[in-house]
């Protein structure tokens, strides 16, 4: 199990990300059977500040890195809480005991999250770097 501290804003896109409206039937099953159910009801208790963090489950944990998406403004002031909350819930899957060992060092979390900011803006969708051909900016990513 682990414990994920949750600001209400990305309690509310967990909440957001497990609303089945836009799935498909199958999907719709997975998300309100009862191994979801309770991921809901914990991510509802931090939403009316009864709560300021969540058990999950490896299951819930894979779920959600899958689900969530790296970039998602949300709220007033458009903060990119998916950001946020995936950079989170990175953490805690490197900080696996197994996954000990490997390259999980702080230095290396801070190149990712280097690597993650520096990503392709809007006025750049190729993000190509200064001498880099057309070829070489769709291969790089």
């Amino acid at each position: 199990m682990y414990n994920l501290k949750l600001s209400v804003a990305e309690a509310q896109v967990i909440d957001w990300l497990l609303y089945p409206g836009a799935w498909n039937l199958e999907v719709l099953d997975y998300l309100q059977g009862p191994q979801r159910w309770g991921l809901r009801l914990a991510v509802g208790y931090v939403i009316i500040d009864k709560a300021d963090s969540v058990e999950l489950s490896d299951d819930d944990l894979k779920l959600l890195l899958t689900i969530c998406p790296i970039v998602l403004p949300w709220g007033e002031g458009g903060v990119d809480v998916g950001y946020e909350l995936k950079k989170k819930l990175f953490k805690l899957a490197l900080n696996k005991p197994e996954a000990q060992g490997k390259i999980l060092s702080d230095s290396f979390l801070k190149e990712v999250e280097d690597a993650i900011a520096s990503r392709p803006s809007a006025d750049d969708p190729q993000g190509g770097a200064e001498g880099d051909t057309e070829d070489d900016a769709e291969t790089r990513y």
